[in-house]
């Protein structure tokens, strides 16, 4: 990351992600290649995580950043407990 340009790396990984994502209904019927798109996809989700600090930091500068990062970073884990408690008790199981 260092050098090049951050706005390089990230465009690349959100680039990557959005390919993934777009085509991943067209590989599901293929075990082997639906495995490696979901690889990808859990690899542009940690690369997510390792930059998230480092974009805090560019964006708030280094004093603020850290305090910024330590806030949000629990934001991740809130809105995962958060999407699980809607899933079990709001939104109805629809039959297929």
């Amino acid at each position: 990351m260092d050098l090049t340009s951050f706005k390089l790396v990230y465009g690349v990984l959100v680039g990557v992600q959005v390919l993934v994502s777009v085509t991943l209904d067209f590989v599901s019927g293929i075990k082997g290649l639906f495995f490696v798109w979901v690889c990808v996809a859990m690899a542009c989700e940690g690369g997510h995580f390792a930059l998230y600090s480092a974009l805090c930091a560019k964006l708030f500068g280094k004093d603020q950043g850290g305090l910024v990062f330590s806030v949000l970073y629990y934001c991740f884990g809130t809105a995962s407990v958060l999407g699980f408690v809607l899933q079990l008790y709001i939104v109805k199981v629809v039959p297929m």
